[in-house]
């Protein structure tokens, strides 16, 4: 037997160990693979299911009844109307949405729907035309069902960003997530209805509490962004089309708040970029019920979403006027409790004597 010489020897040895190498490499990046696919189809079949965007979407398209009334918009509307009681209707809205979102949805719904619907109301508030929320697109996975992202890109002048959101959206959903997973888990945000009965009232810094709310809302951001007008343009050209009544709509807010973001010059901005808006639609009917509130905090959650008592009490207030525009019938008109406790009072007894 011939001895091999010592450098052939250690090229064998050498050989195996690197394709020992490769091997464990693709075998750990294959089930990095497989887990990255787990996770995005987990993720992505979680939204589908509780997700209030894709849930109330997918209601509102699987009916064929007629619909009275259909609520865009964020969280103020979202909060504030309670669709229940009002006589068939929807309310689409939704935390964080603008109007460009507001735009797509209703873009995407109509063409797949042939409901008849008898008004739209469209929020109009100067969060709902800022250039924060006009590029504020999370969860992306929910978007890319509405918003043609590279278009949107090329529109925008910023094809990279919007190059990225597309691709988050369908090869890595869930990364970045971590907000709305923990919001999917304690049943927050996007995934419950209202916001309860908590009391903005109950707060001893109420004033500070609206400054904090109206900076983090508008500090640093424009209230005329283009692409927001531009959406809005589309919605109303869209609604003309088909035939549904537009109505502009201003939510309730606390008084601390509408001063807040005065201070900042929002209101005045604002202000000047609505009225050739006003203008170019002379026609649409406005509601304008910002104030209607003003010294009632004990109906907000916050200073600026009305709690549950707010809510009930601004969607009869709405629909009463929704009554006086034909929007809705007079038999749906929503009646106060007779001989109940003054606004804002509740009675509090002593339970009765136990059963004998």
């Amino acid at each position: 037997m011939t001895a091999q010489p010592f450098e052939t020897v250690e090229q064998h040895f050498s050989g195996g160990r690197k394709a020992y190498t490769v091997s464990r490499m693709l075998a750990w990046l294959t089930g990095l693979g497989l887990l990255h696919l787990l996770l995005s189809v987990a993720y992505a079949r979680s939204l589908d299911r509780r997700h209030r965007v894709l849930v109330d979407d997918a209601d509102v398209v699987a009916s064929v009844d007629p619909l009275r009334v259909v609520v865009l918009g964020d969280s103020h509307p979202r909060n504030a109307v309670y669709d229940a009681l009002l006589p068939s209707a929807a309310n689409l809205a939704n935390g964080g949405e603008s109007l460009v979102k507001s735009w797509y949805r209703l873009k995407w719904i109509l063409a797949r729907t042939d409901r008849p619907i008898g008004a739209v109301l469209i929020q109009l508030e100067p969060q709902a035309f800022d250039s924060w929320h006009a590029d504020y697109f999370q969860p992306e996975y929910v978007y890319s069902r509405y918003v043609p992202y590279l278009e949107l890109g090329w529109v925008r002048g910023e094809p990279l960003a919007y190059l990225a959101r597309w691709a988050k959206a369908r090869l890595a959903p869930y990364t970045g997530e971590l907000r709305t997973v923990g919001e999917m888990w304690n049943r927050e945000r996007d995934f419950r209805d209202d916001l309860e009965a908590e009391r903005f009232s109950t707060s001893r810094s109420m004033d500070e509490w609206a400054q904090t709310r109206a900076e983090w809302h508008f500090l640093g951001h424009e209230v005329d962004d283009p692409l927001q007008l531009w959406a809005l343009d589309q919605i109303l050209a869209r609604l003309e089309v088909e035939g549904i009544r537009p109505i502009f709509v201003s939510y309730p807010v606390s008084a601390e708040y509408r001063s807040a973001i005065a201070r900042m010059g929002v209101v005045e901005a604002w202000s000047a970029a609505l009225a050739p808006v006003l203008a170019d639609h002379p026609g649409v009917t406005w509601l304008d019920y910002h104030d209607v509130f003003s010294g009632r905090n004990d109906l907000f959650h916050d200073p600026d979403h009305v709690n549950r008592a707010g809510r009930q009490r601004f969607t009869r207030m709405l629909n009463d006027d929704l009554i006086s525009l034909g929007v809705t019938p007079e038999e749906s008109r929503i009646l106060p409790r007779k001989g109940g406790p003054a606004p804002g009072v509740r009675r509090v007894e002593p339970p009765p004597p136990p059963a004998r």
